[in-house]
């Protein structure tokens, strides 16, 4: 029996030096203090652990980002989204449309909308930061700030 797909899953992210999670080759906004329990961002950028006080340096970080198919929107404004791509698949499930969007770096997104588009159309891609979780690839202290 097939698996139903719930969630995009992207193993090659990583942090960017302006904090922002790398998808295929575009940046989107996140929550970094998902890397590290109990931490906070400094105004420098760095992420510091409350019950140690240790300074991480995110940049480069490897990363897996998922996104639920529902946290995916998508737009016929080229300009509003981080990233564009064109439907290569459409699907209707029952009650709504199932896309997989493919970027022009060949990063697939497959997207859940109740909204109707042709396969071939050309959408914007928007991710809101508090949809994106992230989990960090190794150990934290590859990332500890001296």
């Amino acid at each position: 029996m097939h698996k139903e797909l719930t969630v995009n899953q992207y193993a090659d992210a990583y942090i960017d030096s302006e904090n922002k999670v790398v998808i295929g080759n575009k940046p989107y906004d996140c929550d970094l203090t998902q890397l590290i329990a109990d931490s906070r961002l400094t105004e420098d950028g760095y992420l510091i652990e409350d019950e140690t006080g240790k300074k991480y340096d995110m940049k480069d970080a490897e990363v897996v980002a998922e996104v639920n198919l529902e946290n995916i929107e998508l737009s016929d404004d080229l300009e509003k989204g981080n990233d564009k791509g064109q439907i290569i698949q459409a699907v209707w499930i029952g009650d709504h449309w199932q896309y997989i969007v493919r970027t022009e770096d060949d990063e697939d997104f497959v997207v859940n909308s109740p909204y109707t588009w042709n396969e071939l159309d050309v959408v914007s891609i928007s991710i809101e930061s508090k949809y994106i979780k992230l989990r960090l690839k190794g150990e934290k202290d590859n990332y500890v700030v001296e």
